[in-house]
């Protein structure tokens, strides 16, 4: 899998019916917490080889988002067929949506536009302290603060690509593709090659989120297995559970990484975008919220912060997450939190301190919870990043290669990214929320 491949792109598909709104809830902390079994009531209760959930970290621009939204249709009348607009690249560059055959129309037209070819998204990769005597030098440091600038050395050539100006992180896409006619035209032809910024679609099929209840968001991976992936806590029906690297699935009865069985979180449980508007994603709520194991809410961000209205929250406006409960967070709040499992969201309180241990370092290879390419406990690698939100999302980038991109952990790297991209890297955002039916997506990542 090429790990700079949009993780929206896993399957183009939709179709979901929305639920009466519920009136229970989540909670969602800066850690997850305990995953409780059934005689459990706290944190202490988890125990080796018991059900045990993952724990969170606490809430807090980007490259382009690439590829060409689904075909439109021509004119009313026969039976023409759609096809998906292609083009663009990610993340420099994109076409707009092909426009093809018809919904009801003509005998045939077809195809969508296509387009640029995907290409590895710009970063800015300072070069490793173990080769130049400046510790801790940022690629900004780099290029304003050196005696002489370095970019044009050989030695060079491989780190800070955008700030060295070999490639540009943000702009504006290709033309669109054009098609077939409702009489059965040809394929349509078109897509930008070397535009940048392409787009996903604003393409949201849950609408927005009324008569909601209020809630905020923060983040967690730490790697143990999700509470929801014991059979007896989701009414025999668990979710997902993986084994090595987090990515293949084992059995629901094999004990949890936390803190030293086999059992993880799977890497796909990583959260992706549907759309430039909606995205995918599973988290941990309240232990006392009744919340089932397995329920979806669908969540649309305010615009404002918990901890404060930080850049990122305010540039999350309007945005959507169709999210399903995997975990119950034994340190999750009562009051419309959601734990967001989000790859480089902190580890939490599976820090090796308490009955969680530490679990990361049998699938990421990291022998100590205190080494600093995790981040904070609480916060992840988002609480070190700081300044305007562009810089801290050149941050991020670099805290997502240096974590997971390094490490060819490809699906956690496209989350950790998306985090920064797609999710503003915003820092504990509010949003009002209700319950809706699962879509496919989620269920069919979940296994249930």
């Amino acid at each position: 899998m090429d790990k700079f491949a949009p993780s929206s792109w896993r399957s183009p598909r939709r179709s979901f019916t929305t639920a009466a709104l519920g009136t229970a809830f989540l909670g969602l902390a800066l850690g997850g917490g305990c995953g409780l079994d059934s005689a459990a009531t706290d944190l202490t209760a988890c125990v080796t080889g018991q059900p045990c959930a993952s724990v969170g970290g606490a809430g807090g621009t980007p490259v382009g988002v690439g590829g060409g939204g689904p075909g439109t249709g021509g004119t009313v009348g026969g039976a023409g067929g759609t096809g998906p607009g292609v083009g663009g690249t990610f993340p420099t560059s994109g076409g707009a949506t092909g426009v093809g055959g018809s919904a009801g129309g003509g005998s045939g037209g077809v195809v969508a536009g296509t387009g640029g070819a995907v290409v590895e998204p710009c970063t800015d990769i300072p070069p490793p302290d173990d080769i130049h005597d400046w510790d801790g030098a940022t690629c900004l440091m780099w290029t304003t603060e050196a005696s002489t600038n370095p970019c044009p050395e050989e030695w060079f050539a491989e780190y800070c690509d955008e700030s060295c100006g070999r490639c540009e992180a943000t702009g504006s896409g290709g033309g669109s593709g054009s098609g077939g006619s409702s009489s059965g035209g040809a394929s349509g032809t078109g897509g930008g090659s070397s535009g940048s910024g392409g787009s996903l679609g604003n393409d949201n099929p849950w609408g927005n989120v009324t008569g909601g209840q209020n809630g905020w968001a923060s983040r967690y991976w730490d790697c143990c297995k999700q509470s929801c992936g014991w059979s007896a806590n989701a009414g025999g029906n668990p979710v997902n559970n993986c084994g090595g690297n987090g990515d293949n699935i084992i059995g629901d009865d094999d004990a949890s990484a936390c803190p030293s069985g086999s059992s993880t979180t799977c890497n796909s449980f990583a959260p992706w975008a549907y759309s430039d508007v909606v995205s995918f994603g599973f988290a941990a709520t309240h232990a006392g919220s009744g919340t089932a194991c397995g329920t979806c809410y669908q969540i649309q961000f305010t615009g404002s912060g918990h901890s404060g209205n930080d850049p990122g929250s305010q540039a999350l406006s309007g945005k959507v997450m169709i999210v399903m409960a995997a975990n119950i967070g034994g340190d999750v709040s009562g009051d419309g939190q959601l734990d967001l499992l989000i790859p480089g969201g902190g580890i939490g309180a599976a820090n090796g301190t308490g009955a969680l241990g530490y679990g990361c370092d049998s699938v990421w290879g990291i022998s100590s919870p205190d080494d600093p390419v995790l981040g904070a406990d609480y916060g992840g690698l988002r609480a070190g990043c700081g300044g305007d939100l562009n810089a801290v999302k050149t941050c991020m980038s670099q805290k997502c290669e240096a974590l997971f991109g390094s490490r060819g952990l490809d699906e956690l790297y496209d989350g950790c990214m998306w985090y920064t991209n797609w999710f503003e890297a915003a820092d504990n955002p509010n949003f009002t929320y209700k319950t809706i039916q699962c879509p496919a997506e989620l269920n069919q990542v979940a296994g249930r």
